[in-house]
């Protein structure tokens, strides 16, 4: 007979080829981690999950104060200017009070050269004010945006 028929010599080739048997401590050592593996990937999910639940409760609530802006804007805008009458209001009374104090002194020069001063800083501020707005309401009209070219 020849060795390839031999049961004798498949049995010792087979034990050569497979590998020793694993340890039981190895083996329930090897248990744990995964038990602990699969712990660890449940807890990562739920923190996961609780960040997402997090993040839309404050994309609501931003949402939220974003619509009580944009509904409140044009309230806004009038405080906003009264607040700005208020203050023109009482830097004119108080240059105008100024003026009238320099008047009961006797001091005319030195008002006409005031006056000359402020209507200089006025004049100025005021056109580079309008200027600059008028510039930038030119520059958002002129924006064009040509087709994009079609590479082939």
């Amino acid at each position: 007979m020849s060795q390839e028929n031999n049961p004798a010599h498949q049995h010792k080739e087979s034990a050569q080829l497979s590998e020793p048997p694993v340890p039981m401590h190895v083996m329930e050592q090897f248990i744990d981690n995964q038990r602990l593996t699969l712990q660890n990937e449940a807890t990562e999910l739920r923190l996961r999950e609780k960040q997402l639940e997090l993040n839309a409760k404050q994309a609501e609530k931003i949402i939220d104060v974003q619509a009580d802006l944009v509904k409140n804007q044009e309230k806004e805008k009038r405080k906003t200017a009264t607040r700005y009458a208020y203050i023109g209001s009482g830097v004119l009374a108080i240059i105008f009070g100024f003026i009238l104090y320099c008047l009961q002194l006797g001091k005319e020069d030195f008002v006409l050269k005031f006056i000359q001063i402020i209507g200089y800083l006025l004049t100025t501020l005021g056109g580079y004010y309008f200027g600059r707005k008028s510039k930038s309401e030119v520059a958002k009209r002129e924006i064009k945006f040509d087709e994009a070219e079609i590479i082939s």
